[in-house]
């Protein structure tokens, strides 16, 4: 007489299907089938060995086969619970069927099943439970307090792009007293933003990341982000000035005898690019080294930007940028422009200069604080007995913005001279309506425009920031512009992190250190840049010196009068207050 029992291992782990065969003697033998191992957890598409034993008979061999589990929340058929071979090998299937509503999480729970072929009545069985599968991408990261960084998940197995969604979440159980771990954008699927440094954090603080599959809750994906004080700075290359060194291009305008270098970066999570630099030094003994940048992406060099060059009250029409940096030249600085473009690179690929996405404003930033490193050891030869200094115009006092908040350059340059901006401190309110943001405060100049807008339309400030998230010769996406247009407002957020004040009710909201800071605007100057930058202005601690050319248009060194030139020579060259070690 033979009897037939099921059992399920993962209740009863030793038990099997118990048989009785006839013995010597007229009495009966036990069969029993164990499978192990049981319960297991397989991923989809993964193998699994299972084993059979069998004991009261000699007989090893047992027939595979699949069933569904009786407490499984997939509804799988026959087809869909996957495969098993001969020799107990498991493939679990490549997808897990959708769960009722309501229901998770949503698995598969295979019964495998082991047949004894001695005695087809006894088997054993052990439970697979097939689950989908979630990655997370990057695994690991370090960035900036208040930086922003685009975060993938992966998910394999699920029945299709509705159960896709994973449920984000930044958890820093290590943090300093009070410190946060940052939050996700509701508004950008998957973008987490790092929570600014309270007052009494310096050191970095490590964040775990997990995305959750809604359709299985069961499955979590981490990664890890250290955030530090400041953003890291690039790498550049090639190492040494004297393999940087290239026969300088004929000059249309702008001072003769410099020598020329190209300074490749490498930068985190965007495209390497190339700068160059035209460097001049004085007769004597330099008393320090000053860097000057142009507007938007400085694409062109300061000694021969065309919105510079002015016609004075002789008619004469006059390089005011030549004039500058001949000014602190012969004060015997030497003098190093910046270029991300012409003259050396004419192509269009470069016309947007360090400001070339994708990967927005303040990452793409890091291209010219990477180059001003890269000068103040091969140019400056990381001297600490003369002063390291810059001045930059509009998107040039842009990028000195974000080198000394974002990237610690802070404590490298002694003095900045920033004229008409910088144009990026709020780029979530320069990229909102025309309206929303206004600045009241305290002015260098009478009666300047106070609306934060940038101004729309092509070659508006608008589309210059577009660009930054923009593949080269890509015309989409608009972020900024549709910001400003009101047609999509989910970027605020990652506006404000991408900011140079990427805290604005913090106080102080961009302290910096170490660095004598100068601020000049012009009486003539319409443009948001005005408000931007009496913002910035503001947002210092220490409070920084502010003052106002009064013909002076958006570029500061175009004053008729040739004042804007005089000014900004006059405040780098002050023996007391202007690139001086302190």
């Amino acid at each position: 007489m033979f009897c037939r029992v099921v059992v399920l291992l993962g209740l009863l782990p030793l038990a099997g299907c118990i048989a009785h065969a006839p013995v010597s003697g007229g009495g009966e033998q036990k069969v029993v089938v164990a499978v192990a191992p049981t319960p297991q957890s397989v991923a989809v598409g993964a193998k699994q060995q299972f084993t059979a034993s069998l004991t009261g008979t000699s007989n090893q061999s047992v027939t595979w086969t699949l069933v569904l589990g009786p407490n499984s929340n997939s509804p799988a058929t026959t087809s869909e619970l996957g495969s098993i071979d001969s020799t107990g090998m498991y493939t679990a299937p490549s997808t897990v069927p959708a769960c009722p509503a309501g229901v998770t999480p949503c698995e598969i729970q295979v019964e495998v099943v082991a047949a004894s072929k001695a005695d087809s009545t006894s088997s054993g069985q052990a439970l697979a439970n097939v689950h989908i599968v979630i990655a997370v991408s990057p695994t690991t990261h370090t960035m900036g307090q208040g930086a922003n960084l685009q975060f993938t998940a992966t998910l394999t197995g699920t029945p299709g792009a509705p159960y896709q969604s994973v449920n984000w979440q930044a958890v820093c159980t290590a943090c300093d007293s009070g410190q946060g771990g940052g939050s996700f954008d509701p508004n950008n699927f998957g973008l987490y933003i790092a929570a600014p440094f309270q007052q009494n954090t310096s050191t970095p603080q490590t964040v775990t990341i997990s995305a959750t599959s809604a359709f299985d809750p069961t499955q979590v994906a981490s990664a890890t982000v250290t955030v530090d004080q400041t953003d890291p700075l690039g790498t550049a290359s090639p190492s040494t000035s004297s393999v940087a060194a290239f026969a300088c291009p004929t000059f249309a305008d702008g001072l003769p005898g410099a020598t020329c270098y190209k300074v490749n970066t490498t930068c985190d999570q965007i495209a390497d690019y190339s700068a160059y630099l035209k460097v001049n030094t004085p007769s004597g003994s330099p008393k320090g080294t000053v860097i000057f940048g142009t507007g938007s992406g400085g694409s062109t060099l300061y000694d021969d930007s065309p919105e510079f060059f002015y016609t004075d009250s002789n008619g004469v029409k006059t390089n005011g940028g030549q004039a500058v940096v001949q000014g602190i030249l012969d004060a015997g600085y030497t003098t190093v422009q910046v270029s991300f473009g012409a003259p050396f690179d004419n192509t269009s690929a470069v016309a947007n200069g360090w400001l070339q996405g994708p990967g927005g404003v303040r990452r793409l930033a890091c291209r010219y604080a990477t180059v001003a490193e890269w000068i103040y050891e091969n140019i400056h030869i990381s001297s600490t007995t003369t002063p390291f200094c810059a001045t930059g115009n509009s998107g040039g006092s842009g990028a000195i913005g974000y080198a000394l908040s974002e990237y610690g350059l802070n404590t490298k340059f002694k003095m900045v001279e920033l004229t008409s901006g910088p144009v990026m401190t709020r780029l979530d309110a320069g990229c909102s309506p025309h309206g929303n943001f206004n600045y009241n405060g305290t002015t260098a100049c009478p009666s300047p425009p106070t609306d934060l807008s940038f101004s729309p339309g092509s070659g508006g400030t608008a589309s210059i920031i577009d660009t930054a998230y923009q593949s080269v010769g890509a015309t989409t996406p608009t972020l900024c512009s549709d910001g400003v247009n009101a047609v999509n407002p989910n970027n605020f957020l990652r506006f404000e992190s991408d900011s140079i004040d990427f805290s604005p009710s913090k106080s102080p909201a961009l302290p910096i250190s170490g660095t004598r800071i100068s601020v000049l605007f012009g009486r003539n100057d319409t443009s948001n840049a005005v408000p931007q930058g009496e913002w910035w202005w503001k947002s210092v601690s220490p409070p920084p010196a502010q003052a106002c050319v009064q013909d002076a248009p958006h570029a500061i060194p175009a004053a008729t009068s040739g004042d804007g030139v005089t000014h900004i020579v006059s405040d780098i060259t002050n023996t007391t207050t202007g690139c001086v070690l302190p």
